[in-house]
């Protein structure tokens, strides 16, 4: 659960994720508007607890709650290693599957005796 805090006019909103305590700042708002910022933290940590959500690898809690969700501006996807770009490629996946259909069961049957055996 999501709690606001004024000091000195500031206000920062606290939560605990993971059994860590969290917090940032507001600014100077009013505090209907610092009420509404906690209640929109409670609702992403709840579907972030029931895996509706997940955070963007390489992307902190503080800034996935702080921008509503949203990885930052600078955010870029991690980029797969080459042999995983090639494996999960359509083309070279389908390929292998029918090259391995269509001559694995010929060559397992011909070692085996099974055909051509008369």
């Amino acid at each position: 659960m999501a709690a606001v805090q004024c000091r000195h006019g500031s206000y920062r909103v606290v939560f605990r994720f993971e059994g860590k305590q969290h917090s940032f700042t507001l600014g100077e708002v009013s505090s209907a508007e610092a009420q509404t910022k906690a209640a929109q933290v409670d609702y992403l940590l709840m579907r972030l607890q029931q895996r509706l959500a997940i955070v963007p690898p390489g992307t902190g809690i503080v800034d996935y709650v702080r921008l509503d969700g949203n990885p930052p501006a600078e955010y870029h996807e991690p980029a797969l290693p080459s042999t995983w770009r090639r494996m999960a490629s359509p083309t070279n996946h389908s390929a292998a599957l029918t090259t391995s259909r269509s001559w694995a069961p010929s060559r397992l049957h011909r070692e085996s005796g099974f055909v051509g055996d008369r």
